[in-house]
């Protein structure tokens, strides 16, 4: 009898062991697609609606029109990333009873380590047989929402599943994911401006890009 609760036991481990392997596996790959499909579509929308914004006498002024387009462009990311988070932390939530996401550290990790690994394969490097040449601005604003993904990301699945999927009390859901989403974005566009001045730093190959066509 022992025998068979111990042959019990230790497949009930042995699955859930494989159960949690999956999960992990499954947030990681949506980790690496959620990254590649908002950067790539980010980076096209960068490269054919800036238009004149980083080119030529442009490049170096910051009129009104474009400090929108830029909060545009940058909130337009943003937003559809961490929306598509959202999506993938509740239905992780959704699955339990007790709204509990099984091992959420490790789920953050396996979230996180591929995005960061991402970022890190950017390395901006002017090439003069470019088809559709990029401008050094544009490859700085898209570095910079990038850098602004990998600083603000940690926080912001805990902040999700502690304060909008796990309570249960007014105000309602949807106003405290509005009022997170709203938080994130006033501290992303708070950090563009130093984010925008750290980029030559890091990638100094940045400012070979021309400015005029």
């Amino acid at each position: 009898m022992d025998n068979n609760n111990e042959i019990t036991t230790g497949s009930s481990r042995y699955r859930e062991m494989i159960s949690l392997c999956s999960s992990l596996l499954i947030t990681a790959f949506v980790s690496t697609w959620i990254t590649l499909g908002i950067g790539f579509t980010s980076r096209i929308l960068i490269m054919f609606t800036s238009n004149h914004y980083f080119w030529g006498d442009d490049a170096y002024s910051y009129p009104a029109g474009k400090l929108i387009w830029m909060a545009g462009q940058y909130l337009l990311a943003g937003g559809a990333f961490a929306l598509a988070w959202y999506v993938y932390l509740w239905i992780l939530s959704s699955h339990s009873e007790t709204g509990v996401i099984r091992r959420f550290p490790l789920q953050l990790l396996f979230a996180y380590v591929p995005l960061l690994l991402l970022f890190l394969q950017i390395n901006p490097i002017y090439n003069p047989d470019q088809m559709i040449p990029s401008s050094s601005g544009e490859i700085r604003f898209f570095l910079c929402m990038g850098m602004s993904a990998v600083l603000l990301f940690p926080f912001y699945p805990i902040l999700i599943y502690r304060f909008v999927l796990r309570v249960n009390a007014p105000p309602n859901r949807t106003f405290r994911l509005l009022l997170l989403l709203i938080s994130f974005a006033l501290i992303g566009t708070g950090l563009l401006p130093l984010l925008w001045r750290i980029a030559p730093q890091l990638y100094p190959e940045i400012n070979k890009f021309p400015t005029f066509y």
